[in-house]
């Protein structure tokens, strides 16, 4: 039997303690996010419109 050793991988791209506000709104609070390579990020608005990006 063959056993896979995975191996940590950095983020390509990481967000610590963000936070965001719009007049009184609060957009984000204090998020920490890591975005490993080769993967979709979507931001979903208020008016059901998507952002995304590709992390090669």
């Amino acid at each position: 039997m063959t056993s896979l050793t995975l191996v940590p991988v950095p983020p390509v791209a990481q967000l610590e303690g963000v936070s965001q506000h719009y007049g009184k709104t609060v957009a984000l609070n204090n998020i920490t996010l890591d975005i490993p390579a080769r993967s979709m990020v979507g931001l979903i608005g208020p008016d059901g419109w998507v952002s995304r990006v590709y992390c090669r």
